[in-house]
């Protein structure tokens, strides 16, 4: 009978710790779920407002160098903080206009138009409400903008508008890990002798950066499989070529009546002064034609470009919404190699200036 009792007593101590392990696994799954809830789908990428999340910005300011073998991605995330968050965080939280938008005396279209919040405007953000309507300050004042037209990405300052002055000029670095996403412009050139190891490409008689040209052959193939031709137009340039060009536009804007600095600096805005352009890099390339209604005339060819060249490390370099930040008249046919960063530079709606300055890179 003792034998009995101790066997019980054994089976009753197993039973109450199974039950408490039940019992601690189901409050654990109720805590992840309600995290997972909490958590919820208002992240928010491409530089939006949301005030539900705040997540740390994946995206590395040292620009992390291309791995030759994978084009991986790296999305652009920007999130805002709650209200109760925000009072117990002294740094203010700053949304921007991404066009002129209406102030309004309560969060409705049916609400007081208190003002307009110019493009580039910005206001002090506070909260967000289920409909969207982001509740800020703006002027002293508490008021509401819709969520649409906000966004947490200060734009970037536009480019100066010199003349060809190539002793003005910074020298970018080529050689670095960074060296295919650079910048070169009026105020940035290539190093004098610079001239990159090239590779013809799709066939053609242009050729890429030797680094990249696979990748254009990728896209070029892949979009042949959907019927499209991305044939080559104009790949790498020499110094010579690109100074060859951007003389005789300069001369056509001379024999216009332009002086000469106004004649450089208008021709600077659609051919770049030698040693200043993405063609001497070997790191663009402009497809099919240089038509200015080439969106139109090839409508398939953009589309399919816009919608796949990220995935090979292309984007739209010169867009018209950017051009007072690029200083480049709207160029639909040039795409420029950027590697990793495309796919975030494509979701975020940032040209490649703001991409830098948004994450505090010098370039």
């Amino acid at each position: 009978m003792e034998k009995k009792v101790a066997k019980k007593s054994k089976n009753d101590i197993i039973i109450k710790i199974l039950t408490a392990a039940c019992i601690l696994c189901a409050v654990l799954l109720v805590v992840v779920l309600v995290f997972a809830f909490v958590g919820g789908d208002d992240n928010v990428t491409s530089g939006n407002v949301t005030p539900d999340t705040v997540v740390t910005d994946p995206v590395s300011t040292t620009l992390p160098i291309i791995d030759n073998n994978v084009l991986t991605t790296a999305p652009v995330t920007e999130a805002l903080p709650t209200s109760t968050t925000l009072a117990a965080n002294p740094n203010q939280i700053t949304a921007y206009a991404t066009e002129e938008v209406n102030i309004r005396s309560a969060p409705s279209t049916d609400a007081t138009i208190l003002g307009k919040l110019p493009a580039g405007g910005s206001v002090i953000f506070l909260s967000k409400d289920e409909n969207d309507w982001c509740k800020v300050m703006y002027d002293g004042e508490i008021c509401y903008i819709y969520r649409e037209y906000l966004t947490t990405v200060k734009p970037a300052e536009p480019v100066t508008q010199p003349g060809a002055d190539a002793t003005t000029r910074k020298t970018v670095n080529v050689t670095g890990d960074n060296w295919y996403i650079v910048i070169v412009d009026k105020n940035r050139q290539i190093p004098e002798g610079y001239v990159p190891a090239t590779e013809y490409i799709a066939d053609s008689d242009c050729s890429l950066d030797a680094r990249i040209a696979k990748y254009y052959d990728a896209m070029y193939n892949a979009a042949l499989e959907d019927g499209i031709e991305l044939t080559p137009y104009s790949g790498y340039r020499s110094y010579e070529t690109q100074e060859y060009n951007y003389n005789n536009l300069v001369d056509m804007y001379l024999e216009e009546g332009y002086t000469q600095e106004e004649a450089e600096a208008e021709a600077a805005t659609e051919i770049l002064p030698p040693g200043c352009s993405e063609h001497n890099l070997g790191l663009a390339i402009d497809i099919i034609s240089t038509d200015y209604d080439f969106a139109e005339i090839y409508e398939e060819e953009y589309n399919w470009l816009v919608e796949h060249a990220h995935e090979y490390g292309f984007i739209e370099r010169y867009t018209e919404d950017k051009q007072d930040i690029t200083g480049i008249i709207p160029e639909p046919w040039h795409w420029r190699f950027v590697g990793k960063h495309a796919t975030a530079i494509k979701n975020s709606g940032l040209c490649l200036e703001e991409y830098y300055q948004h994450y505090g890179v010098e370039y």
